[in-house]
């Protein structure tokens, strides 16, 4: 599966995300064939060192999507999040309850009615759809 790994910003310890991250894969029995994330600090980051580290991902099975200002101007981000949503089939998000660019991608994918998990950093399921 091309697994979506995105959060909040503010939520990056590796002690806490890494293990939280390999329960939902087990948990849900996701298997993680590619990851995606959109290139930002947090969540995203710890994913990739995750998959680099702990599946031995090599590069060319991390996807990243980024905003393009220059084509989509004010709405790159809401562009890119479409996209993200389009290749990616299904979402795993760790939230914070506050970041928007989050809250975003899980409209995203609520409106494409792909499976997505979102918890707090603790775990906690917060939405869980067609999972």
């Amino acid at each position: 599966m091309k697994v979506i790994i995105t959060g909040s910003k503010t939520i990056w310890d590796i002690e806490t995300v890494i293990p939280v991250l390999e329960k939902i894969l087990k948990d849900y029995s996701i298997t993680m064939d590619e990851l995606v994330h959109v290139n930002t600090r947090g969540v995203a980051a710890v994913a990739e060192l995750m998959a680099i580290k702990n599946y031995k991902f090599s590069r060319d099975r991390i996807k990243t999507f980024l905003p393009n200002w220059d084509r989509d101007g004010k709405d790159a981000r809401g562009v890119r999040n479409r996209e993200l949503t389009e290749y990616g089939d299904i979402l795993v998000a760790l939230w914070d309850g506050e970041d928007r660019e989050t809250s975003e991608i899980v409209k995203s994918m609520l409106a494409a009615k792909k499976p997505m998990l979102v918890t707090n950093d603790a775990g906690k399921v917060l939405t869980k759809y067609k999972l």
